[in-house]
Protein backbone atom coordinates (compact mmCIF):
# COMPACT_ATOMS: atom_id res chain seq x y z
CA UNK A 1 0.00 0.00 0.00
CA UNK A 2 2.88 2.37 0.78
CA UNK A 3 4.34 1.80 -2.68
CA UNK A 4 1.02 2.63 -4.29
CA UNK A 5 0.67 5.83 -2.23
CA UNK A 6 4.25 6.86 -3.07
CA UNK A 7 3.61 6.23 -6.76
CA UNK A 8 0.43 8.33 -6.71
CA UNK A 9 2.23 11.13 -4.84
CA UNK A 10 5.13 11.03 -7.28
CA UNK A 11 2.79 11.14 -10.28
CA UNK A 12 0.94 14.11 -8.74
CA UNK A 13 4.18 16.02 -8.19
CA UNK A 14 5.38 15.24 -11.71
CA UNK A 15 2.03 16.30 -13.14
CA UNK A 16 2.09 19.61 -11.27
CA UNK A 17 5.67 20.21 -12.39
CA UNK A 18 4.75 19.51 -16.01
CA UNK A 19 1.78 21.88 -15.84
CA UNK A 20 3.82 24.66 -14.28
CA UNK A 21 6.46 24.53 -17.01
CA UNK A 22 5.39 26.60 -19.98
CA UNK A 23 6.11 29.49 -22.21
CA UNK A 24 7.21 32.59 -20.32
CA UNK A 25 5.22 34.72 -22.72
CA UNK A 26 2.00 36.23 -21.47
CA UNK A 27 -1.24 34.55 -22.50
CA UNK A 28 -3.69 36.14 -24.92
CA UNK A 29 -5.27 39.11 -23.23
CA UNK A 30 -6.47 42.70 -23.66
CA UNK A 31 -4.13 45.70 -23.39
CA UNK A 32 -4.69 49.46 -23.62
CA UNK A 33 -1.98 50.82 -25.90
CA UNK A 34 -0.72 53.69 -28.00
CA UNK A 35 0.26 53.19 -31.64
CA UNK A 36 3.52 54.72 -32.84
CA UNK A 37 3.65 53.09 -36.29
CA UNK A 38 1.38 51.19 -38.65
CA UNK A 39 2.13 49.77 -42.07
CA UNK A 40 2.46 46.74 -44.33
CA UNK A 41 5.47 44.51 -44.83
CA UNK A 42 6.71 41.99 -47.40
CA UNK A 43 5.13 38.86 -45.85
CA UNK A 44 2.37 40.37 -46.73
CA UNK A 45 0.99 41.35 -43.34
CA UNK A 46 -0.01 44.54 -41.65
CA UNK A 47 2.23 45.57 -38.75
CA UNK A 48 1.52 47.90 -35.82
CA UNK A 49 4.00 49.13 -33.24
CA UNK A 50 2.31 49.31 -29.85
CA UNK A 51 3.20 50.45 -26.34
CA UNK A 52 1.27 49.27 -23.29
CA UNK A 53 -0.05 52.20 -21.22
CA UNK A 54 -0.19 50.33 -17.89
CA UNK A 55 1.72 51.69 -14.89
CA UNK A 56 4.14 48.80 -15.35
CA UNK A 57 4.03 48.22 -19.13
CA UNK A 58 4.20 44.67 -20.46
CA UNK A 59 5.90 46.02 -23.62
CA UNK A 60 7.03 49.28 -25.21
CA UNK A 61 7.43 50.03 -28.93
CA UNK A 62 6.94 46.40 -29.90
CA UNK A 63 5.89 45.14 -33.36
CA UNK A 64 2.71 43.09 -33.62
CA UNK A 65 1.30 41.49 -36.76
CA UNK A 66 -2.21 41.54 -38.14
CA UNK A 67 -2.31 38.13 -39.79
CA UNK A 68 -2.84 38.21 -43.55
CA UNK A 69 -5.05 35.10 -43.27
CA UNK A 70 -7.52 36.86 -40.95
CA UNK A 71 -10.91 37.66 -42.44
CA UNK A 72 -10.90 40.87 -40.38
CA UNK A 73 -7.38 42.03 -41.32
CA UNK A 74 -8.54 45.12 -43.24
CA UNK A 75 -10.97 46.18 -40.50
CA UNK A 76 -8.33 45.71 -37.79
CA UNK A 77 -5.80 47.68 -39.84
CA UNK A 78 -8.34 50.44 -40.53
CA UNK A 79 -9.05 50.78 -36.80
CA UNK A 80 -5.29 50.92 -36.11
CA UNK A 81 -4.77 53.65 -38.73
CA UNK A 82 -7.73 55.63 -37.40
CA UNK A 83 -6.35 55.48 -33.85
CA UNK A 84 -2.87 56.43 -35.07
CA UNK A 85 -4.17 59.39 -37.12
CA UNK A 86 -6.25 60.67 -34.19
CA UNK A 87 -3.61 59.94 -31.52
CA UNK A 88 -6.21 57.79 -29.73
CA UNK A 89 -5.63 54.89 -27.43
CA UNK A 90 -6.48 51.39 -28.61
CA UNK A 91 -7.77 48.39 -26.76
CA UNK A 92 -6.09 45.36 -28.37
CA UNK A 93 -6.45 41.62 -27.92
CA UNK A 94 -3.02 40.11 -28.48
CA UNK A 95 -1.78 36.55 -28.93
CA UNK A 96 1.12 37.36 -26.58
CA UNK A 97 3.65 40.08 -25.90
CA UNK A 98 6.59 38.78 -27.96
CA UNK A 99 7.66 40.60 -31.12
CA UNK A 100 5.57 39.35 -34.03
CA UNK A 101 2.65 38.12 -31.92
CA UNK A 102 -0.72 38.42 -33.62
CA UNK A 103 -3.34 41.11 -33.09
CA UNK A 104 -6.73 39.38 -32.84
CA UNK A 105 -8.90 42.46 -32.24
CA UNK A 106 -8.51 46.21 -31.90
CA UNK A 107 -10.83 48.99 -30.76
CA UNK A 108 -10.15 52.72 -30.68
CA UNK A 109 -10.54 54.28 -27.26
CA UNK A 110 -10.74 57.83 -25.90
Amino acid sequence: MKKKAMLVALLCVMGLAALSIGNAEAASTWYTCTISQAGANWTPSYVVVLSDTATTPAFTNREFVIDSASAQKNAIYAAALTAWANSSYVLVYLQGTAVGSKVYAIYTKK
